[in-house]
C-alpha cells in the first residue's frame, strides 16, 4: 500500500498537465490565484507532465520560509517545498520537471543535512541544479549559535562531493556550528523580485 501522506510535497506556480496535454483544472486554479498546494504520490500519478513557466523552480527545504516567500510576495517564479529530506513526492515532480529542461534552484540550511540533500540533487540532475546562496560567504551571513553535534553528522560533511559545495562544506565542518536559511529570507525574496523583471 502506498503511504501518501509522508510522502507529500508542496508546489506553487507549476503547470502540471493531464495526458491529453491540458492543464490539471484543479491545480490549474491554484496556480492563477497564487496558491500553494499539497501533492502526494498518488496525485502526482495521474500528473503526465510539469514545467515551469519560467524555466526555473526554487527548491527550499524549510517549510516556514517557504509560507514566509508566499505570503510575502505574488512573484510567477514557482517555489516547491521539499521539507526536509525529499519525499517520494517530491521526487515524482522533480522527476517530471527535468523532462522539461528545467532548472532547480536549491536552497536549505548549512548543516550536514541540508548540504548532503543538495549534494544528492546534484548527483541527480547534475548541471540542471543551482545552488542558491549556499557558498561559504552566504553561511557566514547564517550562522548560529547552535553546534553540530557528533561525529557522524560531521563526518556527512566530509563526504560531500559536489565541488560546488566542498567549499561551503568545509566552512561548517571547521565552525562545527549550523547555519539557518531564515537569516537570508530577505536576501531571497529580493532575488526572486529582481528576477521578475
Amino acid at each position: 500500500m502506498q503511504d501518501d501522506i509522508s510522502n507529500f510535497t508542496v508546489q506553487r506556480g507549476l503547470i502540471l498537465t493531464l495526458a491529453d496535454g491540458r492543464e490539471h483544472p484543479a491545480w490549474a486554479r491554484c496556480r492563477q490565484e497564487g496558491n500553494f498546494c499539497v501533492l502526494t504520490p498518488s496525485q502526482l500519478s495521474e500528473v503526465s507532465g510539469a514545467a515551469s513557466p519560467t524555466g526555473r523552480v526554487y527548491l527550499l527545504e524549510n517549510q516556514m520560509l517557504f509560507s514566509s516567500l508566499c505570503r510575502r510576495s505574488r512573484l510567477h517564479h514557482p517555489l516547491v517545498c521539499t521539507s526536509g529530506q525529499l519525499k517520494e513526492g517530491s521526487w515524482q515532480l522533480l522527476d517530471l520537471l527535468s523532462q522539461t529542461g528545467c532548472q532547480f534552484y536549491y536552497v536549505g540550511d548549512f548543516d550536514p543535512e541540508g548540504l548532503s540533500i543538495a549534494d544528492r540533487l546534484w548527483k541527480e540532475y547534475g548541471t540542471r541544479v543551482h545552488f542558491w546562496h549556499m557558498e561559504p560567504q552566504d553561511y557566514r551571513r547564517a550562522i548560529s549559535e547552535k553546534e553540530i553535534a557528533g561525529e557522524n553528522r560531521l563526518r556527512q560533511l566530509e563526504q560531500i562531493e559536489c565541488p560546488a559545495l566542498r567549499p561551503t562544506a568545509q566552512a561548517v565542518l571547521q565552525e562545527k556550528r549550523a547555519g539557518y536559511q531564515e537569516a537570508l529570507a530577505e536576501q531571497y525574496l529580493e532575488d526572486l523580485r529582481k528576477r521578475e523583471g
